[in-house]
């Protein structure tokens, strides 16, 4: 098949831009059908952003969006023109791996990396727009799961859409009753193949017709609506229908819907009127949309909240709740208890403000290694600042609380009040401190009595040895005091012989007798003189010292001694 020409392409975008154009869905006000359906798109492929875009001749209109700041972009912009001018489905799991793909760089620059597509196309193959999902991080998908339920998407977009048209050819119609009555039975299927519950009703509210989601949301038969009327479970929404219906033509709220089993049924209720070319009205059309699972999610968050807000408020330690910026966002009693503040005065306000100086650097570091992704939570002891200006000691642990993407959320804290503990700390670490200087004390003054004790022990010792010395002194001296008077007693018995011996020798002497005498009396003198020491010896009489002539002593002792040795 030759090329299309430059010509035929401009025909062919034009009858599409046409196309797009007499759906009068550009420009519209917000409509949660579309809204829904978004979501329902985003939920499928797991993204934080959805859209439902309409492409015209020169720009992209977002009927309805999730997470895209903005709702009208130029025609050229993204990866939708792609798939528009393709007619195809498309997946862009990474952006930044094909920054030349078309689109890319825009997309780049948007901060969108992922992206999925289907065509919206109509009848006539003509692609009006794109059901979108896409995610500022790449992901790596099913491809083809992804397509099928964003094609899934596009077709009830697109029943969506011909619905709309079809009630808006009924407003509009210019044919009688009949024929008016007649084109509603065409919607049957479309009515059946959509995801949302509806129903035809006449003008006085009985049931005309309902689709297989109806039947699945209240479970009646068809037999059973038979002249049955469309009431909601509260009369007082029941009025407001028929008064916004009898006003504005059209009803919009959230009520609750009786079904066969007894069970009343949350819905969001849409209501308008279908009216004929003359503009009289003929049906009212009812859409519904189950909000069980929505109201049953919602309860169980309100009662996840409740059950975290109950123990976060009772518990028995401080806990807070602080951004990932330092503020404050929630504290509970028992912080505020342990800092005496109010609520109103903590929250807003930084960590670092009721951090003691000494302690925020090394709070400070902590914290930065959390958010770094270091540690996953980390505990300390550090002074708080009471209200009143007071530190107080408490020991806390920050825990990094995570989304499902595991993206940092905020920070949780668990404070104990440890100010007790501390103080008694500190004071048993005097009381040691005391009693060590008392012990040291005691230490030195016990050492400094051992060392006079030994003083006074060495100088007993010396006493003792002295007394011991005068005792053997005095024993000595007394047997010295025996022995003088024993020898003093022989001195005069002694004494009284050499008497005796001395004057028989002067007699023999003066008689002339013999000159062997001059001998006796020689001796009896040293005796004499023998017996004078021994007197003085024994202290009877004082010893009288001479001076005596060695060698008369010796001549005296040979001549003695030669008679006698022969």
């Amino acid at each position: 098949m030759p090329p299309a020409s430059d010509q035929h392409i401009a025909e062919i975008e034009r009858r599409r831009a046409e196309a797009v154009r007499s759906l009068g869905i550009l420009d519209t006000p917000d409509d949660v059908a579309f809204d829904e359906l978004a979501r329902l798109a985003a939920d499928l492929a797991g993204t934080p952003m959805a859209a439902i875009n309409f492409v015209d001749a020169d720009r992209q209109w977002l009927k309805a969006s999730i997470g895209f700041p903005r709702r009208e972009f130029p025609r050229s912009f993204g990866f939708c023109p792609t798939v528009v001018d393709g007619g195809v489905a498309l997946v862009v799991e990474d952006a930044a791996v094909e920054p030349r793909r078309p689109g890319a760089e825009a997309a780049l620059g948007f901060g969108v990396r992922f992206y999925a597509g289907a065509p919206i196309r109509d009848a006539h193959g003509r692609t009006l727009g794109v059901v979108c999902v896409a995610d500022g991080a790449p992901r790596r998908v099913d491809a083809e799961r992804v397509e099928r339920g964003l094609r899934a998407v596009a077709a009830q977009v697109l029943r969506l859409l011909e619905l709309r048209r079809h009630v808006s050819l009924l407003q509009e119609a210019t044919d009688a009753r009949a024929r008016a009555v007649e084109k509603l039975a065409s919607y049957r299927s479309v009515l059946d193949g959509a995801v949302d519950a509806c129903c035809l009703l006449d003008v006085d509210g009985r049931f005309v017709e309902q689709n297989a989601a109806h039947r699945r949301l209240l479970g009646y038969d068809d037999a059973d609506l038979v002249d049955a009327f469309f009431a909601p479970v509260d009369p007082q929404v029941a009025r407001a229908i028929r008064m916004d219906l009898a006003t504005e033509g059209a009803f919009r709220g959230e009520t609750e819907c009786l079904a066969k089993d007894g069970r009343k049924v949350p819905v969001d209720l849409a209501v308008f009127v279908v009216r004929d070319a003359s503009g009289a009205p003929v049906r009212l059309a009812a859409m519904l949309r189950d909000l069980s699972r929505r109201r049953e999610a919602e309860s169980r968050l309100r009662e996840s909240e409740e059950r975290f807000r109950s123990a976060f408020e009772r518990a028995p330690v401080g806990m807070t709740i602080t951004a990932l910026d330092g503020r404050l966002l929630r504290v509970n009693e028992a912080f505020r208890r342990f800092l005496g503040r109010s609520e109103e005065e903590l929250c807003g306000r930084s960590f670092e403000s009721i951090t003691h100086p000494d302690f925020l650097p090394q709070n400070l570091d902590h914290v930065r290694r959390l958010l770094d992704g270091v540690v996953e939570a980390f505990s300390m002891e550090k002074l708080y600042l009471r209200g009143d200006g007071v530190p107080v000691w408490g020991e806390v642990t920050v825990a990094m609380i995570r989304d499902a993407d595991g993206a940092p959320l905020h920070l949780l804290a668990q404070v104990v009040d440890v100010d007790a503990r501390k103080r008694a700390e500190a004071r048993l670490s005097e009381a040691r401190d005391r009693l060590e200087e008392r012990v040291a004390e005691r230490t030195a003054a016990l050492e400094k009595a051992v060392a006079e004790l030994r003083v006074e022990v060495a100088e007993r010792k010396r006493v003792e040895e002295a007394l011991r010395a005068s005792e053997a002194q005095l024993v000595q001296s007394q047997k010295m005091e025996a022995l003088g008077r024993l020898a003093g007693g022989v001195a005069h018995e002694f004494n009284n012989l050499l008497t005796v011996i001395v004057g028989h020798a002067e007699l023999l002497t003066a008689s002339g007798g013999t000159t062997d005498a001059e001998p006796i009396l020689e001796a009896a003198r040293r005796a004499s003189a023998v017996t004078t020491r021994l007197l003085a010896f024994s202290r009877h009489q004082p010893a009288k010292p001479e001076v005596i002539d060695v060698d008369r002593v010796i001549r005296r002792q040979l001549e003695f001694l030669q008679p006698v040795l022969g």
